[in-house]
């Protein structure tokens, strides 16, 4: 699953990695060549950049999926 950054947009993304410019990358890769922001995964719908829909440690859960809270298992 992927999450736009812009307009909140989820879809399916079983693709591993989520986009083909991120294959063979290293968890940290310092050293490796930058992304251009053109090759990153973009939402269907508004073309913003789009996520993986999870949350990382130390991140603000997004309001929708709290209000969804007592059907979900934290």
């Amino acid at each position: 699953m992927v999450r736009c950054t812009l307009c909140g947009f989820i879809e399916e993304n079983n693709s591993s990695p989520i986009c083909e410019s991120l294959r063979n990358r290293g968890l940290s890769d310092e050293n490796g060549p930058d992304i251009d922001e053109k090759d990153l995964p973009r939402c269907r719908k508004c073309k913003s950049l789009a996520r993986p829909h999870i949350v990382w440690f130390g991140e603000h859960i997004w309001d929708d999926v709290l209000e969804k809270k007592p059907f979900l298992r934290l």
